[in-house]
């Protein structure tokens, strides 16, 4: 069985937020885990630019988009990285794959938000060219 958390869940305001680049950071007896929650969009439509530029090839529709703070507006991604440095394995940009509300809904009353959503590392590459 895995250890539990040692308190509650840290959910840094929006000031703290700017200057520590994560959402939720749990901390467990070995190491904290941090979590960066984005929503995603659905991509419907064949004008979505990673279809129609061909960004991604073998990228079929539909598919969900997240956008990431523009390093001149933010500089979440840097500290993510960072804190991915410190922790490494241990700080994820978190996304779930649902539709809608309805969706949302259904995968909490069935707990299965987690296995419905992404995780990945703010230090991976996951552009198209990379």
């Amino acid at each position: 069985m895995a250890p539990a958390p040692v308190g509650a869940p840290i959910f840094p305001n929006l000031v703290q937020e700017a200057t520590l680049g994560y959402d939720v950071q749990i901390n467990f007896p070995a190491v904290p885990l941090f979590f960066q929650y984005k929503l995603p969009e659905i991509m419907t439509r064949a004008s979505a630019s990673e279809i129609a530029n061909g960004k991604c090839p073998g990228l079929t529709l539909e598919f969900f988009r997240i956008a990431l703070m523009r390093q001149d507006v933010s500089d979440q991604h840097r500290l993510l990285i960072d804190w991915e440095g410190r922790y490494p394995g241990q700080v994820f940009y978190a996304a779930p794959c649902l539709r809608d509300s309805p969706a949302f809904n259904s995968a909490y009353n069935t707990a299965s938000v987690v296995s419905r959503s992404i995780l990945f590392s703010p230090a991976e590459d996951r552009s198209a060219s990379g």
